[in-house]
C-alpha cells in the first residue's frame, strides 16, 4: 500500500506565499518608520511608532508560521506510519420513517464486504489486492473473474 504524503508543490506554493506577506509586511514596516521618525514628539494623540510595532509583530508572526510548517512537514514525513488494513467498507443508510429521515446513532448502517475466497478459482482475497471496477464490483487478482461485495448490516 503506498503512503500519502503532503505534495511539495503545496508546500512550495505555502512558503512562497508566507514569504511574500513577511516581505511586504517589512517593507511597510520600515517605510513607515522612516515617516514616524519625522513625526513631531509634541503632538497629541497616539504616536505612529506604535504601528510599526503592529507591524513588525505581524512579520514576526509570519517567520513562526513559516518555521512551524517547514519543521511539520519534515516532522510528519519522517515518521514511521504502520500499514493499514482494511477489511470492510461501511457507509451509513438512511432510513426513511414518515417525514422524517435518520441516520447516524438511530438509523442503520450498511457495509460491504468481499468473501473470503474467489469462487471460481478458490484463492484467498484481500480486499487490498483485489481491483476495484465499481462501486461494489471487483475482479479477483489471480483469475480476474468479476465478483460482487456482499452486503452487510452493521
Amino acid at each position: 500500500m503506498m503512503e500519502q504524503r503532503k505534495s511539495l508543490s503545496g508546500l512550495i506554493c505555502v512558503i512562497a506565499f508566507i514569504l511574500f506577506w513577511i516581505s511586504v509586511i517589512l517593507y511597510m514596516g520600515f517605510m513607515f518608520l522612516d515617516f514616524a521618525s519625522t513625526w513631531p514628539s509634541d503632538m497629541p494623540g497616539l504616536h505612529p511608532m506604535f504601528s510599526v510595532f503592529i507591524l513588525f509583530i505581524m512579520a514576526g508572526f509570519g517567520v513562526l508560521m513559516l518555521g512551524g510548517i517547514i519543521v511539520g512537514y519534515f516532522r510528519e514525513s519522517s515518521e514511521v506510519r504502520p500499514d493499514r488494513h482494511i477489511t470492510k467498507i461501511i457507509e451509513p443508510m438512511l432510513e426513511s420513517t414518515g417525514d422524517w429521515m435518520s441516520s447516524g446513532r438511530k438509523g442503520k448502517y450498511t457495509g460491504y464486504d468481499i468473501p473470503p475466497f474467489c469462487d471460481n478459482c478458490g484463492v484467498k482475497l484481500d480486499i487490498g489486492e483485489v481491483e476495484w471496477i465499481g462501486p461494489v464490483s471487483f475482479k479477483c487478482p489471480r483469475c480476474h473473474e468479476e465478483h460482487r461485495a456482499r452486503k452487510i448490516h452493521v
